[in-house]
């Protein structure tokens, strides 16, 4: 999750979702006569004179006063009336808004909780933390890269010299650079896991 924008005064939050644990965190925020807008999906049949039908799917704007919250496997269900939005959209209308990972949204509330802060922070937080190092390396570089809820993060590059040959060469070949650096985001992060892989013998 990200917190794109938080205006306290105003009781506003601009949220980007990125997980499906997000998903879950804002069902848990989310209550009855909040706003949310954001995009909905609608299907739109075209036709023209001497051509069949064609359904298309069109996105449009719409922000829903809260009635009823639903999360299923991948997707967040907000169902109410249409406050505002394209002009396609009826106002007061029912409809219900969708959201996905990679959706971004705002949410209207009237009076913030500490514990609804809490947990927004918390989850901002977690979509950051690494679940995984992955180091990959070959004979001449080395990278690094944090996996999180979000996806990858690049974290640094090396320049090796390896050997070519099975043998320990006398000057530094940056392998110790590759660890201490290792060594450090782990002690830093604390990820669950660390995969280092290579295409070659090293």
């Amino acid at each position: 999750m990200k917190i794109i924008n938080f205006n306290k005064k105003d009781g506003v939050a601009k949220i980007r979702v990125d997980t499906l644990d997000d998903l879950w965190h804002l069902s848990k925020i989310i209550e009855v006569g909040d706003a949310v807008a954001g995009e909905i999906k609608r299907k739109v049949k075209l036709s023209g004179e001497g051509e069949r039908s064609k359904v298309v799917v069109k996105n449009y704007f719409a922000k829903i006063l809260a009635k009823k919250t639903k999360l299923e496997s991948a997707v967040l269900k907000i169902s109410g009336e249409i406050l505002e939005g394209s002009e396609e959209l009826s106002i007061g209308a029912a409809h219900t808004l969708d959201i996905f990972p990679a959706d971004v949204i705002k949410l209207y509330k009237q009076k913030w909780h500490d514990y609804q802060l809490r947990r927004l922070e918390e989850a901002e937080k977690a979509s950051k933390a690494p679940k995984a190092l992955v180091v990959v390396l070959d004979d001449e570089q080395a990278h690094i890269a944090a996996l999180t809820a979000s996806g990858f993060q690049y974290l640094a590059g090396f320049e090796l010299r390896l050997a070519k040959k099975r043998f320990v060469e006398k000057t530094d070949n940056g392998l110790g650079r590759v660890v201490a650096e290792i060594l450090r985001l782990d002690a830093e992060s604390n990820p669950s896991t660390i995969v280092v892989a290579s295409p070659i013998f090293w």
